[in-house]
């Protein structure tokens, strides 16, 4: 029987077995033709009024021009799109994504443009993987014959401790022991051309604030987990700039803090181990626990900081929901019978019905999803940022189609269709530092768009209706984008 230790591993390392991960690609423009979009409506991500009947002229890969229709007209040699009655957002992003852990992310590139995902930050991959991309990136080459590619940020390889995830997956994590080997790992992301640090679960209290140091010294952001050395608090105020998947969050904010900190630290042996029952109870006291001594006076206290600190949370909530599904087939047998191989599928019906909850865990299980959509809804009234990440990679998270489901739970949570819909264009832009660039819809902006057929903040779900998207100025109407799904079905049916 699979135990729940193989169930939380696969949480977050099956993307090595789940994704066909990375070349070295990244969006280019092809068009050198003008491309007027007419009477289109305009989401003002910034939290204006939408401004309807407008013309949108994008010229090689930036917005040159956004006007009213009726005062505007077209350049003379500008392919006009006639869009009256559609709406246009900001390309997305996916900001939690594992893209380099296998040879080949065609298949998943065609995803997320087929979903309007002109842009995702991976949090970590495989030197294997990484390098030729790096190199290609450097070099300007953009091999591989899609039509236009996603942007990606590269987090390198993740800086773990001992015992590390990558005693399941070798080459998944750089592991250290000590200061100086958490410096050295930095370094080594630093020369391969990453573009932040992402730290893991396992890295000791000293090797933490050292990379974390190094980090700043070369240049470098970083982010990732919360070590179970390290309080959420004293990971926003030592400057990590994103906690994925809220971890650390409950347990900061729980009146037992150094209680269940102490025992976790003490049950971090059960977390390899094959022994159900010791990692179950390992389970509870890492997650349960924390909820259930929750402290709304600490929580508050908490979310200051992360706001005083620039400290945002990317929670992964699709990733979350998969605790809860009580019909994991039906999730296999929609998007995935479709877009993943069966071995792939096969191996999820495996871990699923090795894993039997019993009913109390069962229980405690959907009482933390609730809890975790209701922390969510307080961390963003709280004004924190909050980033939309899939976690792509992990069973039943299918790219692209799995980041318009993180915006629907974002809605779950309370925010609204445009505050869902910020955590996947304005916010990441800022958080990236490129919003002179990207997350919104103005003249000298890249031209990353999503061509929409009905108005998302009526309905975030209307994100799904997609027309058109344009990838770094590289017009891909819909034709074309149900073309890229049906070459990945096509792949899938002869079982690649």
């Amino acid at each position: 029987m699979h135990s729940l230790h193989q169930y939380m591993t696969l949480r977050r390392i099956s993307a090595a077995a789940v994704l066909l991960a990375t070349a070295p690609l990244w969006a280019q423009s092809s068009h050198s033709t003008p491309i007027a979009l007419t009477h289109v409506t305009i989401i003002d991500t910034r939290g204006g009024a939408s401004a309807p009947d407008m013309t949108v002229v994008v010229e090689g890969d930036h917005i040159v021009a956004v006007t009213p229709a009726s005062q505007s007209k077209p350049p003379a040699r500008a392919q006009v799109i006639d869009a009256q009655g559609k709406f246009v957002i900001p390309g997305l992003w996916d900001m939690h994504t594992h893209s380099f852990l296998a040879p080949d992310l065609t298949r998943q590139l065609s995803m997320y443009l087929a979903n309007g995902v002109t842009g995702v930050r991976d949090t970590g991959g495989m030197w294997k993987y990484l390098d030729p991309y790096l190199k290609a990136r450097r070099e300007g080459r953009t091999p591989e014959p899609l039509p236009a590619a996603p942007r990606i940020v590269s987090g390198g390889v993740i800086i773990d401790g001992f015992p590390s995830y990558d005693s399941f997956v070798q080459g998944m994590m750089l592991s250290v022991k000590n200061a100086q080997e958490a410096r050295e790992a930095v370094d080594e992301n630093k020369r391969h051309g990453a573009d932040f640090i992402k730290v893991y679960s396992y890295l000791g209290r000293d090797a933490y604030y050292a990379a974390a140091d190094e980090a700043k010294k070369q240049g470098l952001t970083f982010a990732g987990h919360v070590p179970y050395t390290i309080s959420a608090a004293e990971a926003s105020d030592a400057g990590q700039r994103s906690l994925e998947h809220a971890d650390g969050i409950l347990l900061a904010s729980s009146t037992e803090e150094a209680q269940i900190r102490d025992q976790v630290l003490k049950g971090i042996p059960y977390s390899h181990s094959s022994d159900l029952e010791a990692f179950r109870l390992y389970f509870i006291v890492e997650y349960y626990r924390p909820m259930r001594s929750y402290s709304a006076s600490k929580a508050a206290a908490l979310f200051a900081k992360f706001v005083k600190n620039g400290t945002a949370v990317c929670p992964t909530l699709v990733t979350q929901r998969m605790l809860i599904q009580t019909d994991k087939d039906t999730a296999v047998n929609q998007l995935t019978e479709r877009y993943e191989p069966a071995s792939r599928r096969a191996e999820w019906r495996k871990i699923t019905q090795g894993l039997a909850w019993t009913p109390q865990e069962d229980i405690q299980i959907q009482e933390m999803y609730r809890r975790l959509l209701t922390l969510v809804g307080d961390l963003h009234r709280a004004g924190v940022t909050l980033l939309a990440g899939t976690d792509t990679g992990v069973q039943y998270i299918v790219p692209g189609f799995a980041l318009h489901e993180e915006l629907g739970l974002m809605v779950a949570s309370g925010l609204t269709p445009l505050e869902a819909l910020q955590t996947a264009t304005l916010l990441p832009a800022r958080f990236l530092g490129r919003e002179r660039e990207l997350g919104t819809i103005e003249p000298g902006k890249l031209a990353d768009l999503v061509l929409l057929d009905a108005d998302p903040l009526i309905d975030i779900h209307n994100t799904t209706k997609i027309n058109a998207v344009f990838a770094n100025g590289t017009y891909l109407p819909q034709k074309t984008l149900q073309g890229l799904l049906a070459n990945v079905a096509a792949a899938t049916s002869r079982g690649e």
